[in-house]
């Protein structure tokens, strides 16, 4: 009864079992095997090894069907005389868990069985088993299997571990489905059905629809095929035809900073600022909306009311000198007393003092460059 119900199960399993087998082997194959025989406790019978052979079919995929055959002598463990035994069955495998090397199955069959003991006549048989197939050279496999029997009488034989060789007349290689791939006329990897721009040129980016990309990389607006400045990256400047800018005229203001010392309790003009003031025309040169800012400056020596009017009148001549050598507008420039408030240098001694006496000029203009 236990049998019965195993066998069931194996049923249910095999139907409904999900197959995981990665390489089918179709064809026929033969194995030869040995087996070691396990009999009903009640026979008193020897467990002697038995022989047979036999052969099956491997459809493609996880079934395969087979029949074999064993054979061999028995005897009882008291008393003399031996007695042929001799099973035939019919089974069908189902493989699963398969990989290229290793092929576990499960087996459900039925045949006859006949262990020639006096009263015992042969009787029919169902099994059911548990195996494994391993690869061990192109075509030949080893297989080991453990194998269940059920009589419907006796039952003397119940079970049988199988050890042998399986030759494989089929390929050992799996069988592949041909599939025709979707033609691709123009190499572009857009299948011809869903290319919409058929004909692209060999070797060019393309997008799903099979169209050229037309790559900018610098972002300006011309494709990177005919940009000859790949690089204009500047978005506030115009780029033409040929990616390149546009050479545009724009105002760019300099600046320049004079400082023209003077001599203790002096606003006279030295030669020395007459040679800066030079430097500040050719600065100017070529500049245009001019703007002069001349800042007065004195030390500490002295009453800070006269300072004051001392660094006004530094500044004044500055302005002076400027609009004699460089015929600035006098409006163009602004001038400014500090006294002794703003020092260059601080603390003063006799070293450092003269840096103070000074005027600052701070000359601003515009100029008109292309770029």
């Amino acid at each position: 009864m236990k049998l019965f119900t195993s066998i069931v199960c194996l049923s249910l399993f095999l139907v409904a079992g999900p197959s995981l087998t990665m390489a089918d082997e179709k064809g026929v194959y033969v194995f030869p095997q040995i087996a070691a025989p396990e009999y009903a406790d009640a026979s008193d019978l020897r467990s002697e090894a038995v022989y047979g052979h036999g052969a099956g079919y491997r459809f493609v995929g996880p079934v395969a069907l087979e029949a074999d055959f064993l054979t061999g002598d028995t005897s009882p463990k008291r008393g003399g005389g031996d007695a042929d035994v001799d099973v035939w069955s019919i089974r069908a495998l189902y493989h699963f868990l398969e990989s290229d090397n290793i092929h576990p199955y499960l087996s459900l069959g039925f045949g006859q069985q006949e262990v020639a003991v006096s009263g015992v006549d042969s009787e029919d048989q169902v099994n059911a088993g548990l195996g494994i197939r391993w690869k061990l050279w192109n075509n030949l496999d080893g297989r080991a299997a453990f194998n269940f029997y059920d009589g419907n009488r006796d039952a003397l034989l119940k079970r049988t571990f199988n050890v042998g060789l399986v030759y494989r007349f089929a390929s050992s290689e799996p069988s592949r489905v041909v599939q025709n791939k979707p033609a691709d006329s123009d190499g572009d990897g857009v299948i011809d059905s869903q290319d919409r721009c058929l004909g692209a040129p060999s070797g060019v980016s393309v997008d799903a629809r099979g169209c050229r990309i037309r790559l900018d990389g610098d972002g300006d607006g011309v494709v990177d095929a005919r940009d000859r400045c790949p690089r204009t990256t500047d978005r506030s400047r115009n780029v033409d035809r040929f990616g390149c800018y546009v050479k545009t005229q724009v105002k760019v203001g300099d600046e320049m900073r004079v400082t023209f010392l003077f001599d203790f309790d002096s606003a006279a003009i030295k030669s020395e600022h007459r040679a800066s003031a030079r430097n500040i025309a050719n600065f100017l040169r070529g500049g245009k909306d001019t703007r002069i800012r001349l800042n007065g400056h004195t030390d500490t020596i002295g009453a800070s009311e006269y300072n004051q009017g001392l660094s006004e009148r530094r500044a004044t001549a500055v302005k002076k000198l400027l609009v004699e050598t460089l015929n600035v507008p006098a409006g163009d420039i602004a001038v400014r007393g500090f006294g002794e408030e703003r020092p260059e240098v601080a603390p003063e001694n006799s070293a450092n003092r003269r840096f103070n006496r000074r005027v600052e000029a701070t000359v601003k203009t515009q100029r008109t460059r292309s770029r």
